[in-house]
Parts: C-alpha cells; structure tokens; sequence
C-alpha cells in the first residue's frame, strides 16, 4: 500500500446508516427514513449475527410505488422479505483500489467494513469510495 492509496479505514466516512432487526415492519422503516432519508438502512439477523440486506430510500419509495404481491398488506410487511441481500463485506486495512476492484467484481448494492477480527467496524457509501479515488488522483 502506498502513500497515495489510502486504506479504507484512513477514509473520512460521512455517510450514515441504521442498524434494524430483520422483522422490522415497513411503517418503522418509513420512520427510519422520515428522520433521515440519506441513511441506508442495514439489516442484521442477531440469530446468524450477520448482515443480510440494505434498504435505501429509492428502494422504499420503488416498493411502495409498486410493491410485489408476494409482500401482501405493506403495513404488515417485513423489512426481510424485501430487502437487497446484495451486499459485501471488505476488510477496512484494504486500500482503496482494492476495494475498487472488488466492487467492480461484484456490484453490491452495500459495502461493509470489517477488522482484523472480522468484526463490522462500519458501512462505505459510493460517495466515501469516489472520494478515496480522487485522493488517488490528485496525488
């Protein structure tokens, strides 16, 4: 690793996210996003004390513009049953290119970070990426 490509963890992250349970309902999520739309809404199931989704506010407002049949009443809906599972998990000392490539690899909807104990130590948002590339740049 360079000077100039920093790691993941050197990145100022500025973006937030909000940690639910998976059977949160969808009007709690409505609340979530009613307080902060930027957030992105991470789902993590304690059981399998893992991360099982992402949900943005243009996702929420998609669903409720055209929700699936499958999902019934949205007011009884689960955030699980439809939440983006599309996410990665990437260790925070990765340097910024690194990352990059992963993301091109996989396409996630959400990248986390993690430590060296494989502990979540945070959420990276495109705007925290894109930064980190143009750090690349101008050095």
């Amino acid at each position: 690793m360079t000077k100039t490509d920093p790691s993941l963890k050197e990145l100022y992250h500025q973006d937030g996210y909000t940690v639910v349970e998976p059977g949160t309902l969808l009007p709690e999520i409505a609340g979530v996003f009613a307080k902060n739309p930027d957030t992105a809404v991470l789902v993590f199931n304690r059981k399998k004390n893992k991360f099982i989704g992402v949900m943005y506010l243009y996702d929420f407002l998609e669903l409720y513009g055209n929700p699936p049949s499958s999902l019934g009443a949205l007011p009884k809906a689960k955030i699980e049953d439809c939440v983006n599972t599309n996410i990665i998990s990437i260790d925070w000392n990765e340097n910024v290119s690194q990352a990059w490539a992963k993301i091109n690899k996989y396409k996630p909807k959400a990248v986390l970070l993690h430590d060296e104990n494989e502990e979540f130590a945070g959420y990276i948002s495109n705007e925290d990426i894109w930064n980190g590339l143009e750090q690349i740049q101008s050095d």
